[in-house]
């Protein structure tokens, strides 16, 4: 519903039981231009489950690595960092990631054949920092 009413074709899902062809999601990225939406579950990015948008794909120094928009990113929560780099972009909600680190825990990706350019890219949630800070709650019985 949501693909239809922003004018995206057709999806097309593809899932880690079936086997996801990375080097075909890398092509598509590459040289399609288009939005891969993975679906993560507990591992490097997050203690549950979470959603990323693949942005693009690079070679750095020998080795490839996709750029996340990662709408909750919290680099202090991330582990793997052998395989993940900083753009260094500020904390704008973009990291780099293998493509092996991505598929440890990926349960499914999301191929939009829509040009990705007319879209901001932009992924931070407004105040993810502050999303783990509980404030004690002041007891007004009594």
């Amino acid at each position: 519903v949501a693909a239809e009413y922003y004018g995206i074709p057709d999806p097309v899902i593809y899932y880690a039981e079936d086997g996801i062809d990375w080097d075909y999601i890398i092509s598509k990225i590459t040289e399609d231009n288009v939005m891969v939406i993975v679906h993560e579950y507990t591992g490097p990015f997050t203690s549950r489950q979470h959603y990323m948008v693949l942005e693009g794909y690079e070679v750095i120094d020998g080795t490839g690595y996709f750029l996340v928009a990662d709408p909750y990113v919290l680099r202090s929560r991330y582990s793997g960092w052998d395989q993940l780099l900083d753009p260094n972009r500020g904390n704008d909600g973009l990291i780099y990631a293998t493509p092996e680190i991505i598929a440890e825990t990926c349960s499914a990706a999301t191929v939009f054949d829509a040009d990705k350019t007319a879209w901001d890219m932009t992924a931070q949630a407004a105040a993810s920092e502050n999303l783990l800070v509980v404030e004690p709650v002041e007891d007004t019985v009594g």
